[in-house]
């Protein structure tokens, strides 16, 4: 008898472990309309450019951008109107505006197909180098013998292939 419900018990775990269940989930779920997107990246040593497309349904098999090419895109600056950003191909709009640390940069794009976004951001302090050090390694010397006096042979040096190595330390403080 024994024997019988270790058997049993052996049967039917091996039953379990050979089932499984699956569960197909159907979307029901309308494709919402097209959104207008701001892409940018906003640094303290070029000009404000900023990237406009418009979203794409997140089940849609398509990685391409479809650039808006005719919104209106308005650069702020420490809340105060800086201007317009110019069209400059392929959805790309750029001004003139080179941020300073502290500044708050503020885009805000509107079109009469979409409704108007913004984003923003605030341009952080420069990172503090505390020290800079470098050292030089010759790897490599490309010599040729140019001919011999006596006992004395003349050796000119052609090329020196060199690694430069750099050990930066800085200081930051992320306050975010």
């Amino acid at each position: 008898m024994r024997n019988l419900i270790i058997y049993t018990a052996f049967v039917f775990a091996a039953v379990l472990s050979f089932t499984s269940c699956e569960n197909e989930i159907i979307f029901n779920g309308d494709e919402k309309a097209s959104m207008m997107v701001i892409n940018g990246f906003v640094s303290p040593d070029s000009v404000v450019k900023v990237h406009i497309s418009r979203s794409k349904f997140f089940l849609k098999d398509d990685s391409s951008f479809d650039n808006i090419t005719t919104a209106k895109v308005k650069l702020w600056v420490n809340e105060v109107l800086y201007g317009d950003m110019n069209h400059t191909g392929e959805g790309v709009y750029t001004s003139d505006y080179i941020p300073k640390p502290g500044d708050v940069i503020k885009v805000v794009a509107s079109s009469n197909a979409f409704e108007n976004v913004y984003g923003a951001t605030v341009i952080p302090d420069a990172t503090k180098i505390i020290s800079l050090d470098t050292v030089a390694k010759n790897v490599e010397t490309y010599y040729s013998t140019e001919g011999s006096y006596g006992d004395v042979v003349i050796i000119d040096t052609i090329g020196i292939m060199r690694i430069l190595k750099f050990d930066v330390t800085a200081n930051f403080h992320d306050s975010a």
